[in-house]
């Protein structure tokens, strides 16, 4: 299992939606500092890229790239 990252953000919802998320050095500057709510947020980082995207997944079709089935 990879290890998770850690991100701290500031979050600003309008309702049920996120409106803004920056990290705290980029959100002192704006003028809805206080508004905003502080979370700290874990994710595991993404690096399947290169395996999903080999060449031997794919195929051409008329041109195009599809994805072999």
């Amino acid at each position: 299992m990879k290890r998770r990252n850690k991100i701290k953000l500031n979050i600003r919802f309008s309702g049920d939606k996120v409106s803004c998320a920056k990290s705290l050095e980029l959100c002192k500057g704006c003028s809805n500092y206080n508004t905003c709510e502080y979370m700290e947020l874990y994710y595991y980082p993404y690096d399947g890229a290169i395996e999903c995207m080999k060449h031997d997944s794919y195929k051409r079709v008329n041109g195009a790239i599809k994805q072999r089935e």
